[in-house]
């Protein structure tokens, strides 16, 4: 990014529905298509949009609009107020998603352990039937094949495919061929020589195999952001959220977003300073560890400027505020760490545009394949088997989520350790390292 282009007015939005990089490629070339936007830059773990803009006055509700025609949902981020209730927002939206996620891999654990069993154990099916099983994989199926299932038809119908066409058609498609061969529409049924029932169809376990180890891998990705997110939420609680503000005769218990420059707060011992101010009155020690490093408490003045989230061991001091919370050196940290979250660095820019014509590829040969065992060779098991292969091995989903995935916990892990990164460029130049040399005096 240039210098003049960092200048731009920006636009932050939250982009809902994008399962891989190939939705992040769809949503950034719809807000390029529209008039006034110079740069878009989407990221797929953090959910997030940045837009940046040619004129200040440009109506944002175009960006909503157009993500909505491209088949995703937006809503515009505030900056500053709402900057902590969004991140805590956040936090919480994807506690909620970790857990849903983690009850799908237990339901497809399950599923799939019984299916094995039904297959693989001696004599098993002919004890308990194959209906059991097939129960199983027909729950797992639905609950969690049914999202993929439309989410890839929402994307057809506005013309575009992404990872969850691969994954939707590819289950699906097992899931209906191992139904069809159990029920003796897809072709005869087989029996043994002792004329027992068939054994339960491969394509079950197939379909839940799929859906159970590419749920796991949505776990892991939601576990990382969460673990992540929590690093910008350690930090976001290092500054207390009321304040004791002296107006007139009295001290009042205010939240700290309502503090305004010049009022006059109060901080005891043990306390944390709630905002950044200069202290008119008392002195005292006080731990800015989390700011500078520093491991011993360091003795503020009269004069003297004090940060919010630093932590006042010892005097009583009375602090005038010289920033709102939303500018205090604590909040510009918070929002560093966001930015950085959000960039790109070169080789995930790359990652996103092979993606982008992987999708439609992948479902070109899949057809071709299909075409040629069946039609050609008459050999529509075998047509099948190499349908369903092609489509889910081919998912494309470490190559879009590794690289942003990398940067998210990078990034969150170095702000816990108090290590502030601008952007995820600094992670592929800090990669061709070899001596760091630090100054401190």
């Amino acid at each position: 990014m240039t210098s003049s282009q960092s200048q731009l007015p920006t636009v932050r939005l939250n982009i809902r529905g994008m399962h891989c990089a190939g939705c992040v490629a769809r949503v950034e070339r719809a807000l390029r298509s529209v008039p006034g936007v110079e740069t878009a830059q989407v990221n797929l773990v953090t959910q997030n949009a940045v837009v940046r803009l040619g004129d200040a006055s440009f109506p944002p509700e175009k960006l909503i609009q157009a993500v909505v025609d491209a088949g995703y949902q937006a809503t515009i981020l505030e900056d500053d107020e709402q900057s902590s209730a969004r991140s805590v927002s956040l936090w919480e939206s994807q506690a909620v998603e970790q857990r849903v996620r983690a009850r799908q891999v237990i339901v497809g654990t399950l599923g799939l352990l019984l299916v094995l069993a039904v297959m693989l154990v001696p004599g098993l099916a002919r004890t308990l039937t194959l209906w059991p099983a097939i129960i199983a994989a027909t729950v797992v199926q639905v609950y969690l094949g049914l999202g993929y299932l439309l989410s890839a038809g929402r994307q057809l119908r506005r013309g575009g495919v992404s990872m969850d066409t691969l994954i939707a058609i590819g289950t699906w498609t097992a899931y209906g061929a191992a139904i069809a061969e159990t029920l003796g529409w897809f072709h005869t049924m087989h029996t043994d020589i002792h004329g027992s029932d068939p054994g339960l169809s491969m394509y079950f376990s197939d379909a839940v195999m799929i859906l159970t180890f590419i749920t796991l891998g949505k776990y892991l990705e939601s576990r990382s952001r969460f673990r992540a997110s929590m690093a910008i939420r350690q930090l976001m609680d290092l500054s207390p959220q009321m304040a004791l503000v002296i107006r007139g005769d009295h001290v009042m218990e205010v939240p700290v977003s309502d503090v305004k420059p010049g009022e006059i707060f109060r901080v005891r011992p043990g306390e944390k300073v709630p905002l950044d101010g200069l202290i008119i009155e008392g002195q005292s020690d006080l731990d800015q560890s989390w700011l500078t490093g520093e491991s011993l408490p360091v003795t503020k003045k009269t004069g003297e400027e004090v940060f919010a989230g630093t932590i006042n061991t010892s005097g009583t001091i009375l602090v005038r505020a010289t920033r709102p919370a939303r500018a205090s050196v604590l909040s510009q940290v918070v929002r560093l760490v966001e930015q950085a979250q959000e960039t790109k660095p070169h080789l995930a820019r790359l990652a996103d545009r092979v993606v982008a014509w992987f999708v439609p590829t992948v479902l070109a040969v899949a057809v071709i394949t299909f075409l040629v065992w069946g039609p050609l060779m008459n050999q529509w098991q075998l047509a099948l088997n190499t349908l369903v292969a092609v489509l889910v091995v081919a998912c494309p989903c470490a190559l879009g989520l590794a690289t942003p995935t990398a940067v998210l916990v990078a990034s969150g892990r170095a702000a816990s350790r108090g290590i502030l990164v601008k952007n995820a460029q600094a992670f592929e130049v800090a990669a061709a390292v070899n001596v760091v040399v630090f100054d401190k005096t």
